[in-house]
């Protein structure tokens, strides 16, 4: 094991970078460790890539680590691409170690990052050196993240506005534009979220039973990693059909007497 960079956060905790070959699930992970102020261990984190097909080892390595105002983690990383070469990775955790997201970077050969740093708007900065790029054979790089601040967009495709239905629930089908998506649920008629995988599905038969005739309003919700919703709504109108009632009679007492009268005559008819 070996750290390899090191960061502290607005409540004083460390936070620590670099390879482990003891932990984690490969031959060699990143690792991300935090103390408290006093050094007391809190939790640790690795993190493993693509398979290095040469020496059949997985190998990936921390080597920075930075922290943005709201105590989100950063680490750049040396990550095996699976191919041939070396790629740069950026990781993010949230500070009770959770991971939010991963992206690589490279080219046809080989890329590693090497160091990480945030701006005064939360922008990620990821350094190291390139092989694939630029106009040497050996070039340095710098890329930047802009901070996710676009709620997520929804798009109802099912169903569609001022559809009529009756007494089934019905089917649905979203898209969500948002590449850091976390939960996704929905309301009918502004009670109950009732959350949801994926992008398909069909309104809880329950509630859609419990509502009302007439118009019913569904509304979908997504939430990215940093706590932004976005929600799209629909509104569909719930009609029962009701069976055809004579005004005074009822309506399968006189059924009941057509169905004996026509047994009658079919009867009277074999006896001809």
């Amino acid at each position: 094991e070996y750290g390899r960079g090191v960061a502290v956060d607005s409540s004083d905790n460390v936070y620590i970078t670099g390879g482990t070959d003891s932990f984690g699930v490969r031959d060699r992970d990143l690792i991300l460790l935090k103390y408290d102020s006093y050094g007391t261990p809190q939790w640790y984190r690795t993190w493993d890539g693509s398979i290095d097909s040469y020496r059949n080892q997985y190998y990936d390595e921390g080597w920075d680590v930075v922290v943005d105002s709201s105590d989100n983690i950063y680490l750049s990383v040396r990550t095996w691409n699976g191919a041939a070469y070396f790629d740069a990775a950026l990781v993010k955790y949230d500070s009770s170690g959770v991971q939010q997201w991963d992206r690589t970077w490279g080219g046809s050969d080989d890329e590693w990052g090497r160091g990480t740093a945030v701006d005064s708007s939360d922008n990620v900065y990821l350094a190291g050196f390139t092989e694939s790029y630029g106009a040497g054979e050996r070039d340095m790089v710098l890329v930047k993240y802009g901070k996710d601040v676009t709620a997520p967009i929804i798009t109802i495709i099912n169903p569609q506005n001022n559809k009529v239905l009756g007494s089934t629930s019905p089917n649905f089908a979203i898209t969500i534009a948002e590449p850091n998506l976390d939960k996704t649920w929905y309301s009918v008629n502004g009670g109950t979220n009732i959350t949801f995988p994926g992008l398909t599905g069909t309104i809880n038969q329950d509630l859609w039973e419990a509502l009302p005739e007439g118009n019913v309003v569904i509304t979908f919700y997504a939430n990215d990693t940093l706590s932004r919703t976005g929600f799209q709504e629909v509104t569909v109108v719930k009609e029962i059909a009701q069976p055809y009632n004579i005004p005074g009679y009822n309506v399968f007492f006189i059924l009941e007497i057509i169905s004996i009268v026509a047994v009658i005559v079919i009867k009277k008819k074999l006896n001809h």
